[in-house]
């Protein structure tokens, strides 16, 4: 897109510079001078105008970059929390699994322990 819109400028401004040079030395009329030089005028502002809208669109691109940096970072936190909190999940299941007390005893157990705060987790 950058080379594209490099390219749409740069073709621009040639053709105002050929049109200029025809109407400077194959053309004596005073009249098609004035509209050269107001084609080449408005040549460079279009080119102003396109080069502005780039900066634009330039700068979107980044933001978008940045925003896309955050999220992967965010993804990468919760890839990572989510490995810690299954291998919980794995211990915990392995302690009931192992467990030899009476299913009364773990179930009493187990509701003292949804009902006390994690110990591990960050608020």
């Amino acid at each position: 897109m950058k080379e594209s819109l490099k390219n749409l400028v740069l073709i621009l401004i040639a053709a105002a510079i050929a049109i200029f040079i025809y109407v400077q030395f194959f053309d004596e009329d005073k009249e098609a001078l004035r509209k050269a030089r107001e084609e080449i005028k408005e040549t460079l502002a279009k080119s102003d105008s396109l080069a502005k809208e780039n900066e634009k669109i330039y700068a979107r691109i980044d933001s978008l970059m940045a925003e896309r940096l955050s999220l992967i970072q965010k993804i990468d936190s919760l890839r990572v929390e989510s490995r810690r909190k299954t291998t919980e999940l794995k211990n915990a299941l392995r302690g009931i699994y192992e467990y030899h007390g009476t299913l009364d005893s773990l179930s009493r157990e187990l509701n003292e322990l949804a009902k006390s705060p994690p110990i591990n987790e960050p608020e």
